[in-house]
């Protein structure tokens, strides 16, 4: 393993989304203080793997996502979380939903149709300035995502570890539920936020430790773009 992952840059970020300080982590993680340090500040550039296991158990990521790799499984972060909060009763039955849902998967054609999407040029402080002129076309499977309108590429490590570098939200036409991730724009600025009901009020939360809440009074300046219904996960 070399330094091309940035693990110091992906360290810090995870932390702080989390909201960990370096005594907490070390504490969870039994490793010392002063190795958290290190590698926070890029002196130790190639951290055993021992070290970045503990580190990845206690920030519920993968190793993938703590060195900065694209894993290959969709949402496999998130998984890799719930999977590790259930008994063995409970894998037991998710094997089982697994094997029946794979049993139901449907056959693609291996035909191929061009899904079209929007990269950004810049990230700003709360959110992404993009080119509404500027589109692109990826290649993907033609029974995959075919009620998703557009795309936006994520070009920033800003959203870990919810979307990645290269990851491109597949986005449909229509307004958010409670819950759902959707993209809004303003001034050809663009920004991903997930739509919640709290105590009867709708709010606009960022996915993120680093952008701000959209405010309510103001939301009707924004253009709702669409709901997040998926990911196009480019190879690496």
């Amino acid at each position: 393993m070399n330094n091309i992952y940035d693990i110091d840059k992906r360290l810090k970020l995870l932390m702080k989304i989390q909201g960990l300080t370096i005594s907490e982590l070390a504490a969870k993680a039994d490793i010392s203080e002063d190795t958290i340090k290190s590698i926070r500040s890029g002196k130790t550039k190639n951290p055993s793997l021992y070290v970045l296991a503990a580190i990845a158990d206690v920030l519920s990521c993968t190793l993938d996502n703590l060195i900065g790799r694209t894993p290959k499984d969709l949402d496999e972060a998130d998984l890799l979380r719930k999977w590790r909060s259930l008994d063995n009763h409970g894998k037991s039955n998710t094997f089982l939903l697994i094997n029946d849902e794979l049993t139901k998967q449907p056959r693609l054609t291996g035909r191929m149709r061009q899904f079209k999407y929007h990269c950004a040029t810049s990230y700003l402080g709360n959110g992404a300035l993009f080119d509404k002129t500027q589109i692109e076309y990826i290649d993907i499977p033609a029974d995959y995502m075919t009620e998703a309108d557009f795309g936006f590429k994520i070009t920033s490590d800003s959203y870990i570890p919810l979307y990645f570098p290269n990851d491109i939200i597949a986005l449909k036409k229509r307004p958010p539920l409670p819950t759902e991730v959707a993209c809004y724009s303003k001034d050809n600025i663009f920004y991903i936020r997930k739509y919640a009901i709290i105590n009867g009020i709708p709010r606009y939360i960022p996915i993120n430790a680093i952008n701000n809440e959209l405010e309510l009074k103001k939301i009707s300046e924004y253009d709702c773009l669409g709901t997040v219904i998926g990911l196009v996960r480019q190879a690496v």
